[in-house]
């Protein structure tokens, strides 16, 4: 009988947060699980996660991973880590705070192919030489989600060009589904707007320290836009700390237009569709974007984005291919991509799943970590 090959996922947290690299985990999970259920020889995967606690398990995306949640207790999770690792074949590691257990375990177990997500700002810094000398010496592969990341990493931190490979991040299997038309018209109302208007939209935790996603630019950029679109709102959308929220709002007084900006505050799942079909463009301008998921999420439900070309949006529009790329240190550049976008009001979401869909996501996911694809 062949001898079972295990696998063992490490993240920081995978079901009880929702930022992107949450969401990549999520789907990584549900990549491993279809691998167990299709592999020709026998398979097993655990998911480790330092953060979550047992009760945050989601049996949608786990199917046949084991999950173990340490809810907190970091001397707990990497004790059982390294016991767990030293009897692994793989071990994969969401991010690079977590290469020090890798490094632990490959002390003991030289044959262990280990393999890091590297996603972007995380990896966009320096670091203490010994964990360099990690990056090198413990990960087998590092999976970059973005050729923008890949090239930082390689030049930043001197890697050999081989040892780092692109899989672009897909889309959620489990997203919902696209809304009806009573759905949107029912959240348009909800927000205020009336049948006419135009409406731009971010979608972003709004805080501080998200600064660099471009909703500054875009409201001082309102007025002349006004001007050309007279009923265009801007609505911003996610979770907001007090303290940005109002400096947001001065700034949208400053510059006459507080009675365009918008604020949902946290919106469930079930309701994220009708807020991206509701939208005549995604605007997000960013400079410090891996990749940007909700990019790839906004043309899902066919709403035009546009993105900055400094980052890992390139990738996320398919180098320009699926939306509008634009200087986000330049207002004009941002301007004309806006009112672009508003002319052009298709998206190719066949192209889009073509590109990024969880089935592709999969196959090249699969490549990379070295397991056979079916």
């Amino acid at each position: 009988m062949a001898r079972q090959q295990r696998i063992l996922f490490l993240t920081l947290r995978t079901f009880s947060a929702t930022g992107g690299i949450e969401k990549v985990c999520r789907v990584v999970s549900r990549v491993l699980s279809n691998w167990i259920t299709t592999s020709r020889s026998p398979a097993e995967a655990s998911l480790f996660s330092m953060y979550d606690a047992p009760e945050h398990a989601d049996a949608r995306y786990l199917g046949a991973v084991k999950f173990r949640g340490f809810s907190l207790r970091r001397l707990s999770f990497i004790g059982h880590a390294w016991r767990e690792g030293l009897r692994s074949d793989v071990i994969l590691l969401s991010h690079i705070n977590l290469l020090v257990v890798a490094t632990l375990i490959r002390l003991f177990r030289w044959n262990t192919r280990i393999y890091l997500i590297a996603h972007g700002i995380e990896v966009w810094r320096s670091f203490p030489v010994w964990k360099v000398w990690a990056l090198k010496k413990t990960c087998t592969k590092i999976v970059a989600v973005s050729s923008f990341t890949r090239d930082d990493m390689i030049r930043r931190f001197q890697l050999d060009p081989a040892q780092v490979v692109v899989v672009p991040n897909g889309l959620d299997p489990l997203l919902a589904p696209r809304a009806s038309v009573e759905a949107v018209k029912a959240m348009k109302s909800r927000l205020g707007f009336q049948p006419g208007d135009q409406v731009l939209l971010t979608l972003t935790r709004i805080a501080a320290t998200e600064g660099y996603k471009g909703y500054d630019q875009v409201i001082r950029l309102l007025p002349e836009l006004i001007a050309q679109y007279p009923t265009l709102q801007y609505v911003l959308v996610g979770k907001y700390d007090q303290a940005e929220h109002d400096r947001i709002q001065q700034l949208a007084q400053q510059h006459g237009v507080s009675n365009r900006v918008h604020f949902t505050g946290f919106v469930s799942d079930e309701d994220i569709p009708a807020c991206f079909q509701l939208a005549d463009v995604y605007v997000m301008p960013s400079k410090k974007e891996g990749f940007g998921l909700v990019f790839i999420e906004a043309m899902f439900y066919g709403t035009p984005v546009v993105a900055g070309n400094k980052d890992g949006s390139t990738q996320a529009l398919d180098f320009g291919r699926l939306g509008t790329l634009v200087d986000p240190d330049s207002d004009e550049s941002i301007r004309a991509g806006i009112e672009q976008a508003l002319r052009k009001r298709d998206v190719d979401t066949v192209a889009v799943e073509a590109k990024f869909g969880f089935p592709i996501y999969e196959q090249h996911l699969r490549r990379a970590l070295a397991l056979p694809v079916p």
